[in-house]
């Protein structure tokens, strides 16, 4: 059985976050959309975009969270299908194992929303490449022993989203302080910035870890 602690550095690894107008998996769009490449512990390649959708409806909740600001939106504004379809040549490629901060319950649904209004089909083919640190924090947090078929892991990390625990955090806040990384509080919710705390949680738990590749 092959893991990802014993050929990482072989891999090559998007991480990818957004921030959205809102938490309706169905409805809001992404106002921001951020990834970078890393391979052998080095980012590669770094993006950040900013999308200008019409109307877009940013909720009170949701700016403060993600501090939103329209003129930054007015001003470095892209168009969206331009940004999603760049995206998605990187989200499509095999050769990139990815990574994010539950993409798997909230980002892939939010991409796929924003590729069905432009007229394509969902597509989630790339989830069996995906590891997500808030599901796999959890499954460690949990003590469960991951699974070691690549399809019943991200099964299992589905479960590991649906448990509902007390105590058991896995924010990148929590996961950032347990991993002892130097990291600074205020930038959090920036997009880029979450990243490249993400990539970090994740090579702390793929050392913890026999995760499957």
């Amino acid at each position: 059985m092959s893991f990802l602690k014993n050929n990482i550095k072989d891999k090559l690894i998007l991480c990818f976050d957004c921030e959205t107008e809102g938490l309706n998996y169905y409805q809001s769009r992404p106002w921001e959309l951020s990834w970078s490449i890393f391979k052998n512990g080095i980012e590669i390649s770094k993006y950040q975009h900013f999308l200008k959708w019409d109307q877009l409806n940013v909720s009170a909740g949701a700016a403060k969270a993600t501090k939103f600001n329209p003129k930054v939106i007015e001003e470095k504004g892209e168009d969206p299908k331009k940004i999603i379809d760049l995206f998605s040549n990187y989200l499509f490629k095999e050769d990139y194992i990815i990574v994010g901060q539950n993409i798997l319950g909230y980002d892939s649904m939010i991409i796929d929303n924003s590729r069905k209004k432009f007229g394509y089909k969902s597509d989630f083919s790339y989830l069996s490449r995906c590891y997500d640190t808030h599901a796999i924090s959890k499954i460690m947090k949990l003590d469960w022993k991951p699974k070691e078929d690549k399809e019943e892991f991200l099964a299992q990390q589905f479960s590991a989203i649906d448990w509902k625990q007390r105590g058991i955090k896995t924010n990148i806040l929590t996961m950032a302080q347990e991993f002892k990384l130097n990291f600074d509080e205020n930038k959090f919710h920036e997009a880029s910035y979450d990243i490249f705390l993400t990539y970090q949680i994740f090579m702390n738990l793929v050392d913890r870890l026999d995760i499957p590749v």
